[in-house]
């Protein structure tokens, strides 16, 4: 019986709820009192073993369900991408470049000297090269282009 008003007192605490077991909270002395019973009670952390065997003597399935939702709650992997992510990849995509080691070493140097991204650079060198380019050959209107792999081989 004490086992129980103790497994229920832990679980209101660990949700929030009434952290006094059933005979406390119905208790009609002053607040004092009931102050100082709470203050002399000891918490102390539970090994994992011990822990498991307390959950394991719960009787009640939704309690102990909860117990492990609870438990849970903060497992696996972060989400992936914040929001702010997901708008940039809508205008961004990541690529792949080969550069000689001296002038990455170089770009390198000017973002921190100038405290700005590679990425703001490398849009700005190639946008500039790319109006060079259709300054002399005229507009380029990028085309989809799908291939069809059946008749790749044949």
């Amino acid at each position: 019986m004490a086992k129980k008003e103790i497994l229920r007192g832990a679980a209101a605490a660990l949700f929030g709820g009434n952290s006094q077991p059933e005979a406390a909270a119905t208790d009609n002395r002053p607040q004092e009192a009931a102050a100082v019973t709470i203050e002399e009670e000891v918490i102390t952390e539970a090994s994992p073993e011990e822990e498991e065997d307390l959950i394991n003597s719960i009787e009640d399935e939704e309690l102990k369900a909860a117990l492990h939702a609870k438990r849970m709650e903060k497992r696996g992997r972060p989400p992936k991408a914040a929001p702010i992510r997901r708008r940039e990849a809508e205008i961004y995509t990541r690529t792949t470049f080969v550069i000689s080691r001296e002038q990455l070493a170089k770009l390198k140097e000017i973002c921190f000297l100038e405290t700005i991204t590679i990425k703001d650079i490398m849009n700005q060198l190639i946008g500039d090269a790319i109006s060079k380019y259709e300054e002399t050959h005229g507009e380029i209107k990028p085309k989809e282009h799908k291939g069809d792999v059946r008749t790749l081989f044949k």
